[in-house]
C-alpha cells in the first residue's frame, strides 16, 4: 500500500510541477534584512545567461546658434554589453514508504498525515534554504562580491564593470573627527555617481562595533540622543536604527551557515556599507526558468518545486527545488564601504 501511495503521488496532477511551484512561492520569506528592505527587485529572464547593455550617455550643455545657421550634432552614448551567467541552486530531499506508513498529522490525535501535508512540510522546511541563500548573494551584491557557500567567486561586479570601490574612512577612534563631513562625502559621492537615475535617502547597515562608535561619537552623541527623545526611546527601542543627516544608519548583525558549519558575517566587525534607496535602474535581481524542458524560454520564477520516483525499486519519490538567481547592483559605484 505505501508503494501505491508514492505511486499515487507521481501521478496525481495535484503534485505536477506547476501546483507544487505555487504552492512553495506561497511560503513567506520572512527572512533577511535586503528581503525586507526590497532592494534587489525580481527580473525576470528566459534564459540562464542574461546580457546587461550599460550605456553611458553623454550630457551637454547645448550652444546657441543663430536662426537658419548650422546646428548642433546629437552625441550618443556608447552602449556597453555585459553578460551573466545566473547561478544555479537545488535542493532535493525524499520522502519514504516509512514516512507515510502510520505517521500522524500534526495538530490531530488520530489522523494519518496525507501526502499533500507531508509534500507542503517539506517545502516549508526546504524554501527557507533558498531564501537565505538568496539575501547571502544579495550581500555579496550589496559589497560588490557574488560569492559561492564555498568562497567561490560568482560574480565581481567590480571587476565585471571597471569600477573602483569607494572606501570612506570615518575614523571614529579619534574624537576630533567631522563626522558630519564624512557622512557628506558619501552622500554626495552617491548623488555624483547616480547620473540619471534617483535617490530617495542613503541607507546604512552597519555592524555593531560600527554603530556604537558612530553614535558614541561626540561630534554627533547629542543629535543622537535627541532622535531617542523624540521618538520616544520608552516605547521604541533606537539601539538598532538612527536617522543623521539623512542617512538611516541601522545595525545589521545578518550571517549565514554554510553546510560546513562555517559562518558568514554579512557585515564584518569594524565595516558599514551605504547604498542609495528607491533608485529605479541600480539594482536588480536576475530569475533564470528551472532546467526543465517543459520551463525552457519561459520566464523565471523564484522558486521551483517537482516531484521524481524511483523508477527501480519504487521506494521513494523525491522532491526537487531549486532557484535560479543572480542579484546584482547595475552601478556599482554607488557602493560606499564605511570603516571606523
Amino acid at each position: 500500500m505505501p508503494d501505491n501511495l508514492i505511486l499515487d503521488m507521481v501521478n496525481n496532477d495535484a503534485f505536477g510541477l506547476v501546483p507544487l511551484t505555487q504552492s512553495i512561492s506561497m511560503i513567506p520569506n520572512t527572512y533577511g534584512r535586503l528581503n525586507q528592505l526590497g532592494l534587489f527587485p525580481n527580473k525576470p529572464v528566459t534564459a540562464a545567461l542574461v546580457a546587461v547593455e550599460i550605456n553611458n550617455g553623454v550630457l551637454n550643455i547645448i550652444p546657441q546658434q543663430p536662426r537658419g545657421g548650422p546646428t548642433n550634432q546629437h552625441q550618443s552614448g556608447k552602449g556597453q554589453m555585459r553578460y551573466f551567467r545566473i547561478p544555479h541552486f537545488p535542493l532535493d530531499d525524499k520522502i519514504t514508504a516509512e514516512d507515510l506508513e502510520r505517521v500522524r498529522a500534526f495538530g490531530t490525535s488520530n489522523q494519518a498525515i496525507t501526502q499533500a501535508q507531508l509534500v507542503a512540510r517539506k517545502q516549508q522546511e526546504m524554501a527557507p534554504k533558498h531564501f537565505l541563500t538568496r539575501e547571502f548573494l544579495a550581500n555579496g551584491a550589496l559589497k560588490g562580491l557574488v560569492l559561492d557557500a564555498s568562497g567561490a567567486t560568482i560574480l565581481n561586479i567590480f571587476g565585471e564593470f571597471g569600477v573602483a570601490e569607494k572606501v570612506v574612512d570615518f575614523a571614529l577612534d579619534v574624537e576630533g573627527t567631522n563626522v558630519d563631513a564624512k557622512i557628506r562625502e558619501v552622500q554626495r559621492y552617491i548623488d555624483a555617481v547616480l547620473l540619471s537615475d534617483i535617490c530617495e535617502y542613503v541607507h546604512c547597515l552597519c555592524a555593531a562595533d560600527f554603530f556604537d562608535n558612530l553614535v558614541g561619537h561626540a561630534s554627533i552623541r547629542q543629535a543622537y540622543l535627541n532622535y531617542q527623545a523624540a521618538n520616544n526611546p520608552l516605547r521604541s527601542n533606537m539601539s538598532r536604527g538612527v536617522l543623521h543627516q539623512d542617512v538611516f544608519f541601522e545595525v545589521y548583525p545578518g550571517n549565514a551557515k554554510d553546510a560546513q558549519g562555517n559562518t558568514h558575517e554579512f557585515i564584518p566587525a569594524g565595516t558599514a556599507r551605504f547604498f542609495p534607496m528607491g533608485t529605479h535602474d541600480t539594482f536588480a535581481t536576475y530569475v533564470a526558468p528551472a532546467d526543465f524542458l517543459e520551463t525552457v524560454n519561459t520566464e523565471g520564477l523564484p522558486m521551483y518545486s517537482k516531484l521524481y520516483y524511483d523508477l527501480e525499486l519504487q521506494r521513494w519519490v523525491g522532491i526537487h527545488t531549486q532557484s535560479n538567481v543572480l542579484p546584482i547592483c547595475l552601478r556599482p559605484s554607488v557602493l560606499v564601504k564605511g570603516t571606523k
